[in-house]
């Protein structure tokens, strides 16, 4: 089995995310759980979502909440 270096899944996962976005899967208002989009792109870890989501933070696309409830669009 091939290995995939961090980065391009981290990159997999950005992309998956706005993808996922801009195709009405997500809404605004909703939540977005690492665990729910790690298991929805069939990754192993939550650590590439959890980068590709603190990127879409910093870009404005999303809010971060309370450490339990995620982040909403």
């Amino acid at each position: 089995m091939m290995k995939i270096k961090k980065e391009n899944l981290e990159e997999f996962a950005y992309d998956s995310i706005i993808t996922l976005i801009l195709g009405n899967h997500y809404r605004p208002g909703d939540f977005l759980l690492e665990t729910e989009i790690t298991q929805r792109l069939g990754l192993k870890s939550r650590t590439p979502v959890h980068h590709a989501l603190g990127q879409l933070v910093a870009k404005g696309f999303l809010d971060k909440k309370s450490k339990k409830a995620g982040y909403s669009i």
